[in-house]
Order: structure tokens, then sequence, then C-alpha cells
């Protein structure tokens, strides 16, 4: 008989996956007794080691099954909450802090996104104009307000599998944009 392997994969998931390893043998077959199994993953889950295991074959012939790494690749976390700075002007101007709620005449730019994923990794950055539960647009590096805006954003990380942990909704993560132009 010989050892048999299947399911394993390098594309991510948000599904759950099944590793199979098992035997096959052409001539008297597989004893159903000694055939191998299967794992079922439903965590996160990058590789996993299946143990060494035993088949046997119906002329009784056994064969011992080495343990490897199978590529699960299941995501079921989402990214963390994430951050990011509101500054004057450019990249490198005044930190703005969320509290401040005074009126500007300046641009504000808002960058310097972060957030982890232990699965599939974080994809993008999404957000939502006033909080609203809606997404408005994605954020790729940053984003400048210079118009008129008495407003505020939420933002959520978004990873590649396409699960995200902060709803736009989330005050936690809001900061109050006051622009207008002399």
């Amino acid at each position: 008989p010989t050892c048999t392997n299947s399911g394993d994969s390098t594309s991510w998931t948000s599904g759950n996956r099944t590793i199979y390893y098992g035997c096959n043998d052409v001539g008297s077959g597989c004893n159903g007794s000694y055939s191998g199994g299967s794992a079922t993953y439903t965590t996160t889950t990058g590789q996993a080691t299946i143990a060494a295991y035993t088949i046997k074959d119906n002329a009784g012939r056994t064969v011992t099954c080495p343990a490897r790494t199978a590529n699960v690749y299941v995501d079921k976390s989402a990214p963390s909450v994430p951050t990011s700075v509101l500054r004057y002007d450019s990249s490198s101007g005044t930190v703005r802090t969320n509290t401040d709620t005074s009126w500007t005449n300046k641009t504000l730019w808002w960058g310097s996104f972060s957030s982890t994923d232990s699965g599939s990794g974080v994809n993008r950055y999404e957000f939502s104009e006033k909080c609203s539960g809606s997404v408005t647009g994605t954020l790729s590096s940053h984003y400048t307000y210079s118009s008129n805006k008495n407003n505020y954003y939420c933002i959520r990380a978004v990873d590649n599998v396409g699960l995200a942990m902060a709803d736009p909704e989330n005050k936690d993560v809001d900061f109050s944009i006051y622009t207008k132009k002399f």
C-alpha cells in the first residue's frame, strides 16, 4: 500500500478546510481499519502537523506513513481595530487629536493606518462618513480633507478573505473633522 494526502492548499479561506490522509492499494485494496483519516480545521491555522499513521492492505502488508506538515490556510480571525493619525497639512504636519473639535482652514491629512491580522493579512482599510455603518470608500495610504466639512469618520481593517473587525459604527475608532476654507 502507499500513503496518500489531499486537501492541502496555500490559498487562504474563511471557510473550514479538511485535510485527508490515507491509503491506496491497487492490488488487494486497503484494509478499512487501517486506511487513514481526516482532520477538519475550523480555526485560524496556517500549517498543521499530521501525525504518523499506519496503513494496511487486505493482504496484511503494513506501511507507516511519516508525520508531515499540511498546508491548511484557514482564516477565521478578523484584523485588529485599526489605528490612524490625523495631521495638519501633510504626513509630517502637527498631529491633531480626536478631542480637538475646533474649526480650521488647513488641509487635514489622515493616514498611518495600522492593524494586524494573524491569518491572511490586512488587505485594505475602509472608512465610513458619519460612522453610518455603510462603507464610504477605501483608503490606500492616506486621505486628505480640504473642503468644508463638519463630519466624523470611522475606519475598519479588512483582511484578504474579507473579514473585518471594527464596524464603521464603532465609536472607538472615530474622530471629528471640522474644516472650513476662508
